[in-house]
């Protein structure tokens, strides 16, 4: 991952806006809609970014959209993915790349969209694609690993899957809470020894878990949480979270209008405290609409 001198018209951005029904607590249905968008900016550090993200929607016929837009349909299952391909490392930009469409994939192709939410399925599915990057290293003859943070929803459900040090933030109201947790060697010492981290820096980006390390297979930390309208979710790598406070996101969130304008607000926050990493933000937005409809996407 890196940072900032990119234009904003450099940057790449993923949107989607889809509307969803529930039943409500009154047994009628009621509209939730759901606006996603992801940006990533290249660093100052090398010139090539090795972020990557992507945001997939599965629709009820069983087609899979990937990036920008979704087509007409009913759309029954969720895909937001982040991967920081590691630096110190050969070609983590493919690594990073390999690992959310492979994950994007594998759950798109899923026979009924609660399989996407199957621990075992989704441990498997990271399971594959740590060989994936062995067999492509091998062939490469380098080493190239990746974090991966991914969350699969069926509305009100999301289950958080997390290899590394790229973060799920859900913000509730008007606080954020941190879904995941840092695999590194600082937030190890931190959690054995309760040493602050921030006093703990030059550990900070000693990844302990990744996709494609040689360290045994990385099993994912796995989560179920369940949505609410007026919940934000974050996904985020470690060039936003190294130089933006969990309070300044916070400020961010609770300014943004929309998912988009949310994900640009972040990265030019990291910008501008002096990042030099890239960046990457995936956001999800479910605000209650309050009227009944239809299940569709636009």
């Amino acid at each position: 991952m890196e940072r900032n001198t990119t234009s904003p018209s450099r940057r790449r951005l993923d949107e989607m806006t889809t509307e969803v029904m529930f039943p409500s607590d009154s047994a009628r249905l009621q509209q939730v809609t759901i606006d996603l968008a992801g940006a990533s900016v290249a660093g100052d550090e090398r010139r090539t970014n090795e972020d990557r993200f992507l945001i997939a929607e599965r629709c009820q016929e069983g087609t899979v959209h990937f990036g920008e837009s979704a087509n007409p349909g009913h759309t029954d299952l969720l895909v937001l993915i982040v991967a920081d391909g590691l630096g110190g490392l050969e070609a983590g930009e493919v690594a990073s790349d390999l690992a959310v469409r492979s994950l994007a994939r594998r759950l798109g192709s899923v026979s009924s969209p609660e399989e996407a939410l199957d621990p075992e399925l989704v441990r498997n599915a990271f399971g594959e694609i740590d060989d994936a990057l062995h067999e492509e290293g091998q062939r490469r003859e380098s080493h190239m690993a990746t974090t991966c943070t991914m969350a699969s929803s069926l509305w009100p459900r999301a289950l958080i899957a997390h290899v590394g040090d790229s973060r799920c933030h859900l913000v509730r109201g008007t606080r954020l809470h941190r879904i995941t947790t840092d695999h590194t060697l600082a937030a190890e010492v931190e959690r054995q020894l309760g040493q602050p981290e921030e006093r703990l820096t030059p550990l900070a980006h000693v990844v302990t878990r990744a996709l494609g390390s040689r360290q045994g297979s990385p099993a994912p930390d796995l989560q179920e949480i369940t949505l609410r309208p007026g919940d934000r979710l974050l996904l985020c790598t470690d060039g936003l979270t190294d130089v933006v406070d969990e309070e300044e996101v916070l400020s961010e969130v609770e300014g943004a209008g929309d998912a988009s304008t949310l994900s640009r607000r972040l990265l030019a926050a990291a910008g501008a405290r002096g990042g030099t990493d890239d960046a990457t933000v995936v956001a999800g937005l479910f605000d209650l609409q309050g009227k009944e409809g239809e299940l569709r996407s636009r």
